[in-house]
């Protein structure tokens, strides 16, 4: 919000973000035309501001300060009824002294006083171990991307906990040829490497001890993402949901006899699918809770909140509550559900989005990640049982408001953006696109846009109206697997030719195809000086699926 830098300072994560908005605007308040006209005519006077004043008349210093001036009306009514991340909690991190931008993962120890995450401050992302209550750094636990047993930690979907007696750490990780699950001792700094056969390995959590020992975490196999459970005594593995619907942030029970997880399944709990049920057509863009009993392998769903997703669960060592995040009101935030009651409420009313929850063994404490001052930061909440908001629910921000169709609290009138189809832009008022829809008898989500005959989007056709794709589903409405056919395209294919009075004829030709997966590439190389026997010749044949990486 006070970060926000001039239009020709928008670099990073602005450069996305801010670039967007820039586009928005002037789309909104020009019209679209003029963004093509923009860029038509900087590329005919090779000059940024002659481009823009040329177009509307101002250039990029006079649009940055209309703009600014724009967000400012748009979202400080939001900065003002909100809180950063300071405010409700203690920041452990600074990423700008620290010269990092990502300090996230945060996995607090079971009795509190420690937390592992990872950090970017050494340019490498690594993982840290640190005091929970002034977040000075004990010591550095794991060099991350220096090693083959470390090659890649899981940023974005983190997986890492504490063993119940705070010895050992279990870490996701890329290593080697796929993921694993490697358990460091703290003290010594021992590995011990689990290998299963599964393409991908996320979000480990390590049960509690009163339970035996196990380990619930996320496994990719054949695309199909599922609750797994390790038995760290006995070594059996057993894959908890098996379906085709994608799960993620598993979390045991206060009881260890279920692990709560996030899941796009709806009300298909028992992820059985009827026939004819085609994903396309199912509505998968939202994630509620659910809870996988290991024994029985049932599972309940636990939260049904329409028009958000919640993730990251967090149960209380008691089991009343569970902690999760949700963007119920635009913005994820940390609630709490009273399992007795299934009574929810807000812990936090953040500007910023709020990751990653971890809560210690007592539930007095508890530690997230989030987005503060252009960086990212480990944060601790102490007593989140004993925040008490003002409000019984939160206020939905403003962009939530228009693209819903809600209404906005700005006294200026407004447009939003809506994207849909691929690259295309439609501009909507505060007046919903779904209620659009349901009005005109559309449904928008298979719709196909083509770019052509005065780029209209009435060009479009429903993707049920294309011709239809027939044999490529068996009996049980899965795709059938074909047989890989090699077949090569060209890559480049480039030559220059001139006559220069030293050399005389001079020229070079470049040539290069491969097949579609990229495990065979041809390279035909020439360059031609004086005569064709003092000419340079290149024949190369690239064999790569099997490539040392």
């Amino acid at each position: 919000h006070a970060y926000l830098p001039p239009i020709r300072q928008l670099g990073g994560y602005f450069a996305y973000r801010g670039g967007q908005s820039v586009w928005n605007y002037i789309g909104n308040k020009y019209g679209r035309d003029e963004i093509g006209d923009i860029l038509n005519r900087i590329r005919g006077t090779s000059n940024i501001d002659q481009g823009f004043k040329g177009a509307i008349g101002m250039d990029v210093e006079e649009l940055s300060e209309k703009w600014t001036k724009e967000q400012k009306v748009l979202y400080w009514p939001d900065i003002a009824r909100r809180q950063d991340p300071a405010d409700y909690s203690r920041a452990l991190t600074d990423h700008r002294k620290e010269n990092a931008f990502y300090n996230t993962s945060p996995a607090i120890s079971p009795s509190g006083d420690r937390i592992a995450f990872i950090s970017d401050r050494s340019e490498y992302f690594d993982v840290y171990l640190m005091n929970s209550d002034d977040g000075t750094i004990i010591r550095k636990l794991v060099s991350g991307q220096q090693t083959a047993d470390f090659e890649e930690l899981h940023l974005l979907t983190p997986g890492m906990s504490w063993s119940p007696d705070s010895r050992r750490l279990a870490l996701a990780v890329k290593s080697g040829e796929r993921d694993a699950v490697i358990l460091i001792d703290i003290e010594s700094g021992d590995e011990q490497k689990l290998e299963f056969e599964l393409d991908g390995i996320f979000s480990v959590d390590w049960s509690p001890a009163s339970t035996p020992d196990r380990l619930a975490f996320i496994g990719v196999r054949s695309g199909q993402s599922d609750v797994y459970v390790y038995d760290l005594g006995k070594g059996g593995l057993t894959n908890l949901t098996d379906d085709i619907f994608s799960d993620s942030d598993p979390a045991w029970s206060a009881d260890g006899r279920s692990v709560v997880f996030a899941s796009d399944r709806g009300d298909m709990v028992d992820g059985k699918v009827p026939p004819g049920f085609s994903m396309q057509d199912f509505d998968y863009g939202e994630t509620d809770l659910y809870r996988g009993d290991i024994d029985s392998r049932a599972i309940t769903r636990i939260t049904d909140l329409p028009g958000s997703s919640e993730t990251s669960p967090a149960a209380t060592p008691d089991g009343n509550y569970l902690f999760f995040i949700s963007d119920m009101n635009g913005i994820n935030n940390i609630y709490a559900r009273d399992l007795r009651s299934d009574e929810v409420r807000p812990i936090s009313n953040s500007i910023s989005g709020v990751y990653q929850l971890s809560l210690s063994r007592n539930g007095e404490k508890l530690a997230f990640s989030s987005l503060h001052d252009a960086g990212f930061d480990i944060f601790l909440l102490r007593a989140p049982l004993d925040q008490r908001l003002e409000v019984a629910e939160l206020e939905k921000t403003e962009f939530f408001r228009a693209s819903r169709g809600i209404g906005t609290r700005t006294a200026t009138a407004r447009t939003d953006t809506l994207a849909v189809g691929e690259g295309i832009l439609l501009n909507t008022s505060t007046e919903s696109a779904a209620r659009r829809e349901q009005e005109a008898g559309l449904n928008l989500r298979n719709y196909v846009f083509r770019r052509d005959e005065g780029d209209s989007l009435a060009s479009g056709r429903d993707s049920a109206s294309l011709p239809g794709i027939t044999g490529n589903i068996d009996e049980n409405g899965n795709y059938r697997v074909n047989k890989y056919r090699l077949n090569f395209s060209p890559d480049i294919i480039y030559g220059n030719a001139g006559y220069n009075t030293f050399y005389g004829v001079q020229g070079s030709t470049i040539m290069a195809f491969s097949d579609m997966l990229g495990d065979h590439q041809i390279f035909l190389i020439t360059n031609l000086l004086f005569e064709l026997k003092n000419s340079d010749y290149a024949r190369a044949y690239l064999y790569l699926p099997k490539r040392i990486d």
